[in-house]
């Protein structure tokens, strides 16, 4: 069972990691990085619709997130391992955006890059971004086939 072992450490492990990373993001000044690293980019376009995406979060975080969710499986890399660390990686992505909101202290609202990603749905005062409910069902649905 060291294998199991490893998929639970690593999904603590990816855990820790996504709510101290969004208290680092909370630390940094922004307008400070993106004046440094002026590189021209919109966003992801998929279609007429661009995704507002820095290139700090497509390049930088996706990187970082990819080697803390995968690092620890690496001596058990197999198919359910792969899908482990992928669940790790979605859940990372998730975490990290919702603690952000929580450690500073203010909930989401319409106008947040959040919630302009994919659009939003209210329920009373609460803004949830769709692509938490789909980033959500991939992490069931990973760690659901890593740990079967």
């Amino acid at each position: 069972m060291p294998e199991k072992r490893a998929y639970e450490i690593s999904a603590i492990i990816s855990a820790i990691f996504a709510v101290m990373y969004a208290q680092v993001e909370l630390w940094i000044n922004w307008e400070r990085v993106f004046r440094t690293i002026s590189i021209p980019f919109e966003g992801v376009r998929i279609g007429e619709a661009v995704i507002p995406v820095s290139l700090y979060n497509l390049i930088f975080t996706t990187a970082l997130y990819i080697l803390v969710a995968f690092g620890p499986l690496i001596p058990f890399m197999n198919w359910k391992a792969f899908d482990m660390g992928l669940g790790n990686f979605f859940l990372i992505c998730l975490l990290e955006d919702v603690s952000y909101f929580v450690l500073a202290g203010r909930m989401i609202t319409p106008s947040d890059y959040t919630a302009k990603m994919l659009g939003y749905f209210q329920i009373g005062n609460v803004v949830i971004p769709v692509w938490y409910i789909l980033d959500l069902i991939l992490v069931v649905y990973f760690y659901s086939k890593a740990l079967r």
